[in-house]
């Protein structure tokens, strides 16, 4: 029982920890597609 809470546990942990790392490289990936985007923009107007 208590092992076998641990695992899951222990699954969880590693779970959130890889959703997080995933939505966080999503996020900084947005970040500079956006920035590269509003850069474009920028050159094109001038």
């Amino acid at each position: 029982m208590d092992l076998a809470m641990a695992m899951a546990m222990d699954l969880a942990m590693a779970m959130a920890m890889d959703l997080a790392m995933a939505m966080a490289m999503d996020l900084a990936m947005a970040l500079a597609m956006a920035e590269a985007l509003s850069e474009r923009r920028i050159s094109c107007k001038r």
